[in-house]
């Protein structure tokens, strides 16, 4: 999945990403693992997202997918609950399992 970035090497901004070909492996059955905190620039270099990149691409994803909500999954027992629209309205903290 094409994570599209402007050329701030360490702490670029995502401008856009293209979802189409996870959704058709996904209506085709199959199990799609997408990396995050990294993105490519306008000419082709990688780039990163920064500090909290990895849960910025994750809500972006979710928000591209058109998912309800996004689940993030750390070590210990909890589930970190974000809206896929933005994690600034989210409730505060994690939820236990």
């Amino acid at each position: 999945m094409p994570i599209k970035t402007d050329n701030s090497y360490t702490k670029a901004r995502i401008e856009s990403i293209d979802d189409a070909r996870v959704k058709g492996e996904l209506n085709a059955g199959k199990v799609v693992i997408i990396t995050g905190f990294q993105g490519i620039d306008p000419e082709g270099n990688v780039t990163t997202l920064g500090r909290g990149g990895s849960d910025t691409s994750a809500v972006a994803v979710a928000a591209a997918m058109g998912a309800a909500e996004c689940l993030i999954y750390r070590r210990g027992r909890c589930v970190h609950h974000r809206p896929a629209r933005g994690a600034r309205s989210a409730p505060h903290g994690p939820r236990q399992l």
